[in-house]
């Protein structure tokens, strides 16, 4: 019986490969689009006990970014 199975499996063996699977061509790569697009952001922090005080500002309007940022420690 173990004859058997393994002959079979070497006949479908050599059957199959005997025809490879279909090429597909793969799928086309995704396009996104990364046109700069205008933005705002800006954060502060101020902490009273410990005397830290900084903030930074950037924007930009699709074609040039600016900004600024401060930092304040105590001493």
């Amino acid at each position: 019986m173990l004859a058997f199975i393994a002959i079979t499996s070497a006949i479908l063996a050599i059957a199959s490969a005997d025809h490879p699977a279909p090429y597909h061509a793969p799928h086309p790569a995704p396009h996104y689009d990364e046109a700069p697009k205008p933005y705002s952001y800006g954060y502060a922090v101020t902490d009273d006990y410990s005397g830290a005080n900084f903030n930074a500002h950037e924007a930009a309007d699709g074609k040039a970014v600016s900004g600024s940022y401060q930092v304040s420690t105590s001493g």
